[in-house]
């Protein structure tokens, strides 16, 4: 069962589903407030404190993309699902782009949602919305850091890997743990590990003040990487 003080904010206009996802959420032990368009949705995003948005894309007045920039514009973290009938890819980017943490394709089952429902709620936890990492700031919440006087620009899931990290400073962290724990898999064994270099790489051009040569994620041999990031 969920943790019943958890919160997640519905933003859906189609009743049929909004009443569907709002029931099994609640038997779930969530609690669950329902916005009916983009414009109540976006009121409730900025003034209330939801531990979770399950965000429609197709809303009445504004649309889900705009809502999650407006509320990420706004210093709003809460972490943002979206929900939507299209399948393209470029739709799931844009999402991502402007800091949902996930996206999930009508027609969905509740067991897949609850399922990454507990995965953002998990990696969300836990880590402040700005923490300063060596000599540079990371606002979380923003997607972005600020190393001396220049501005940098997260995507997403280099937040993500970043925040993983610092929870799990004190150990070696593994490819496979990571394709489990940030990119919600829940098994890595058909995945390209490939994927979580790429991404770590990304990550080293942004932090290491040599990503040549890395001092903060630290690759360890056959084993995984190693955060040593001084955080305060």
């Amino acid at each position: 069962m969920a943790d019943t003080k958890r919160e997640i904010l519905l933003i859906e206009d189609e009743e049929a589903i909004a009443v569907g996802i709002l029931d099994a959420l609640e038997l779930a032990g969530y609690k669950v407030k329902w916005a009916k368009d983009g414009r109540a949705g976006l009121e409730h995003g900025l003034a209330d404190k939801s531990d979770l948005i399950l965000l429609d894309i197709m809303l009445p007045f504004v649309d889900g993309f705009e809502v999650a920039s407006r509320l990420r514009d706004g210093g709003i973290s809460t972490p943002i699902i979206m929900l939507t009938a299209k399948g393209g890819e470029d739709d799931k980017l844009r999402g991502l782009s402007i800091a949902a943490d996930d996206y999930i394709t009508k027609p969905f089952s509740i067991n897949e949602l609850l399922a990454r429902i507990n995965a953002v709620l998990r990696r969300a936890t836990g880590i402040p919305n700005v923490v300063r990492l060596n000599d540079m700031t990371i606002n979380f919440s923003r997607f972005e850091m600020t190393k001396g006087d220049e501005p940098i620009k997260l995507t997403t899931k280099e937040a993500e890997i970043l925040k993983y990290f610092i929870k799990n400073k004190e150990r070696i962290v593994t490819r496979d743990e990571l394709l489990k724990n940030v990119w919600g898999y829940q098994s890595a064994k058909d995945v390209e590990t490939r994927t979580v270099d790429i991404y770590i790489v990304k990550l080293r051009s942004k932090i290491e003040a040599d990503p040549n040569n890395p001092e903060i994620i630290v690759t360890v041999r056959s084993k995984g990487y190693k955060f040593n990031g001084v955080i305060r």
